[in-house]
């Protein structure tokens, strides 16, 4: 997804209008509306705001990461002293089968998770779906231009035999 369509679904969330993120960021409305169409990206001192204001990180704006989690929320207190960080660094560092017994788990305990798993995983899909369409129309119409291409070689060929054998 572009950063603006991530922008403009964000604001959705938040049920905020144009005018009220416009006046936020000190920007006009035409502006964040540029944004969103991406007529034009936003500059990083902007990015960054757009990031605080929506809690979600500059990786996540630019659509370089599904994840939305904030830098700053990895050194969040959960329980038991332990950050996020601290979770994700344990998880990181735990072999495939440790990994494959705490996913179990969050399946087991949580059930928006698995949701949010099909969720991600249907959204993919629907992309690299898209992607392979745009290919295929893209090859299909270079097919056809090769097969003009290909008509018109033959007519000029025909003509100049119809030519030849006249002159003969």
């Amino acid at each position: 997804m572009a950063c603006g369509e991530i922008l403009a679904k964000l604001r959705k969330e938040r049920r905020y209008t144009q005018q009220k993120v416009a006046a936020i960021l000190h920007v006009s409305k035409s502006t964040i509306s540029n944004y969103e169409k991406s007529v034009y990206h936003p500059p990083y001192d902007i990015l960054v705001n757009f990031s605080e204001m929506y809690g979600v990180s500059v990786d996540y704006l630019l659509g370089r990461t599904d994840c939305r989690i904030e830098i700053d929320r990895l050194d969040q207190k959960l329980a038991y002293g332990y950050t996020l960080k601290n979770c994700i660094d344990c998880i990181m560092e735990a072999d495939k089968e440790k990994t494959a017994h705490l996913l179990k788990y969050f399946e087991l305990t949580q059930p928006d998770f698995r949701k949010k798993k099909r969720k991600r995983g249907a959204e993919k899909s629907k992309a690299e779906r898209n992607k392979i369409e745009k290919s295929k129309e893209e090859r299909n119409k270079v097919e056809q231009s090769k097969a003009e291409r290909n008509k018109v070689e033959e007519s000029k060929a025909e003509r100049h035999k119809i030519e030849t054998s006249k002159e003969a």
